[in-house]
């Protein structure tokens, strides 16, 4: 018979997002090898406040409390906010996965704000992985940041992929830079390093005949268009 993995988001699964790409990616290999995966995440918004972020955080966990039973492992794209119900996996004592892609820093760099929360965020994040059975990293260096967070745990590395379907040496696509070019692709959120890239074109080593190429949408596309504008 086969099991059955209920999957955790708090963030909702826009078309095209990076979180889309990441969670569907996942879930369908995992399908793939046999799993019955059901994904729960939130409805997708013409707009998110902190408010609606964490009501619809709340939303997830009690909608995954209510389908549990019928569930063999929970797997979680970590969140400070599902400090919850991961406390109360650990004490029903039901597996489960935490896939974790940033150290907890990130949370502060993405919101700001949530500084002034930083001991009781960092605790709550701690927590779950060290209450997980398997932690899931997407790179080395994030597996060696974690097993000093969880020494004892079990902790393994699985780099992001690529739909190779889409992404191909032969692919067609209707951006032409020309010549030599560095390009970035992706989620322009400040935790990606954008602003490193706009300092770096600008610095004196950086070669006259290679341009940069950032494809993409987020809280940094103003930064960009700036730089783009020469402003």
């Amino acid at each position: 018979m086969a099991k059955r993995i209920l999957y955790l988001c708090a963030a909702p699964l826009a078309a095209a997002s990076a979180c889309h790409t990441h969670v569907c990616g996942i879930a369908d290999g995992l399908r793939d090898i046999g799993w019955i995966v059901d994904v729960i995440s939130p409805p997708c918004r013409t707009s998110r406040g902190t408010t609606r972020r964490v009501l619809d955080a709340l939303a997830v966990q009690i909608k995954a409390a209510g389908a549990l039973r019928n569930h063999d492992v929970v797997y979680c794209r970590s969140h400070f906010l599902f400090w919850p119900i991961a406390a109360f996996l650990r004490a029903a004592r039901i597996p489960v996965v935490q896939e974790v892609n940033g150290p907890y820093d990130d949370v502060f760099v993405a919101y700001p704000r949530a500084k002034l929360l930083r001991s009781v965020l960092t605790a709550a994040m701690r927590s779950q992985l060290r209450g997980a059975d398997l932690i899931i990293t997407v790179t080395q260096q994030l597996s060696d940041w974690v097993k000093k967070e969880r020494p004892n745990g079990r902790v393994v590395a699985i780099q992001n992929g690529a739909d190779t379907k889409l992404f191909r040496p032969d692919a067609q696509g209707g951006l032409n830079v020309g010549g030599r070019y560095v390009i970035f692709f992706g989620s322009l959120a400040r935790w990606q390093g954008v602003d490193t890239l706009l300092r770096a074109v600008r610095h004196q080593a950086w070669p006259n005949d290679v341009r940069l190429a950032i494809v993409g949408d987020g809280t940094c596309r103003e930064d960009v268009e700036h730089a783009a504008a020469g402003s």
